[in-house]
């Protein structure tokens, strides 16, 4: 997406819950919410939907609300 909210494409597959979409100050990366594995996780992935990374391994309880 451009930063003035055109050109919206979809990075995320629509079988699994995602929320909490936060930017990188620097535009390479959106970090979010994801039910994907283990529950709630965070993960990171690039706005051409390449480069997905699981930023975080609780296996307990749920991370929510990604922020750089």
């Amino acid at each position: 997406m451009n930063t003035d909210g055109t050109g919206v494409t979809r990075v995320t597959p629509l079988d699994v819950s995602s929320f909490y979409a936060s930017w990188s100050r620097d535009g390479s990366r959106i970090a979010f919410s994801s039910t994907r594995e283990n529950g709630w996780q965070i993960w990171a992935i690039k706005p051409d939907g390449t480069g997905l990374t699981r930023i975080t391994t609780n296996n307990i309880g749920s991370d929510f609300q990604p922020d750089w």
